[in-house]
């Protein structure tokens, strides 16, 4: 699978257990997990590679109030029912074009990814 095409996969599965997901930050409606590009592929296997796949889970601004313990409640919850094979988390900001930031967690994990097509 490319990680475009592992990326949509990631999100029909969060999807189906109630939590927003998408590969595109225009569907965004927080708390979300948007997906992103890869940071980084080893193309250390037979037409394809080791992808460094990430993901925001992004909630609503400071405003809010809350939005450290929604983070933490919905990242509890995506690594405890192994929703994603999160390795690394870390706090991060989330600013789309003209917002302002919103509070995020990066979840990151390596997976294999091909370009190799399937009949």
């Amino acid at each position: 699978m490319t990680p475009l095409s592992t990326a949509q996969g990631w999100v029909q599965k969060l999807t189906a257990a109630g939590i927003r997901a998408a590969v595109d930050p225009r569907n965004m409606n927080p708390p979300f997990v948007l997906f992103a590009p890869p940071s980084d592929v080893r193309l250390d296997l037979n037409c394809g590679g080791t992808a460094e796949m990430s993901a925001l889970l992004i909630v609503p601004g400071p405003g809010a109030g809350d939005a450290w313990a929604q983070l933490e409640s919905f990242a509890t919850r995506i690594i405890r029912d192994d929703l994603l094979p999160v390795e690394r988390v870390a706090a991060v900001t989330f600013t789309g074009a003209g917002d302002a930031p919103l509070p995020a967690y990066e979840f990151t994990w390596s997976e294999p990814v091909s370009w190799q097509q399937t009949p």
